[in-house]
């Protein structure tokens, strides 16, 4: 029971005091941005499609993970 009060009364003062939270918040909002517009998209298919012949296998594996943890 007063682990759990605990946690509750210093539940805004643990999150604000947390500084790369701030951070991440702001990142996350413009990657949402971002994937909203279609610049992401456009982004990727553009990295593939102007890939070099003999780089294009590389160009799809490094898509596939950028457009992964995007989403």
């Amino acid at each position: 029971g007063d682990g759990i009060r605990r946690i509750f009364t210093n539940l805004v003062t643990n999150f604000t005091s947390f500084a790369p939270l701030g951070v991440v918040l702001v990142a996350m909002i413009g990657v949402g941005v971002a994937e909203k517009s279609g610049l992401l998209s456009a982004a990727v298919r553009s990295m593939v499609l102007s890939a070099p012949r003999h780089m294009v296998t590389v160009a799809i594996v490094f898509a596939g993970i950028v457009s992964n943890t995007a989403s």
